[in-house]
């Protein structure tokens, strides 16, 4: 049975949102290790944003994790808990799924390669022209996409061509679409809970 969880922590010292937070999302899990961890910092924390993937990791020891620094607020566009510091997580329980997809996905390169690789298939020297980094770290990137099936490549010669293969993406997709209705949700109760607090203070 798949399981999910979801919290948002606004303390101003980023390590102990992170492990509350943290603690939040893993408790409708049950006990059941994070198959995908997704967690989102804002900006408000500065440099310390970027510490909130690497902490929560070591908290969950998640399958995969994924993560953003948000500008101004961490709980979507134009959907903003506050303007201060906040971290948000997602966490989901998976049995028999295969979340290399999402390990994939969190990388900026692999992103920007399905990106080109959706308008058609292309040469490997062509996919790594836009970046400054030598073919073999390269080519790393495209073992990750081809081995959990984002993509598929031929050989003719010495010329590799890749292209994509959209179910995986697919299968993430539908996915992601129901983690964003439980997040509406969420959201719903939340903005209610912020306003009624602002109330209280005036």
């Amino acid at each position: 049975m798949h399981r999910y969880g979801a919290g948002v922590a606004t303390d101003p010292d980023i390590e102990a949102a992170v492990a509350g937070v943290v603690a939040e999302a893993l408790a409708p899990l049950a006990g059941a290790r994070p198959d995908v961890l997704f967690v989102f910092a804002s900006d408000a924390y500065g440099a310390d944003a970027a510490r909130a993937g690497p902490l929560a990791f070591d908290e969950a020891a998640p399958r995969a994790l994924a993560g953003a620094v948000a500008v101004h607020g961490v709980i979507g566009t134009g959907r903003e808990l506050d303007d201060g510091p906040a971290v948000s997580v997602l966490a989901a329980a998976l049995p028999g799924a295969d979340v290399e997809v999402f390990h994939a996905l969190a990388d900026l390169t692999r992103r920007v390669v399905l990106e080109r690789l959706n308008r058609g298939p292309a040469l490997m020297s062509e996919l790594a022209e836009p970046f400054a980094m030598a073919l073999p770290s390269f080519s790393q990137h495209l073992d990750v996409l081809e081995d959990c099936g984002l993509v598929r490549s031929s050989k003719e010669g010495r010329v590799r061509t890749y292209e994509l293969q959209p179910k995986p993406l697919e299968t993430a997709g539908h996915w992601m679409a129901r983690q964003r209705e439980m997040w509406e949700r969420r959201l719903d109760q939340m903005d209610n809970y912020v306003k009624t607090l602002r109330e209280k203070k005036r």
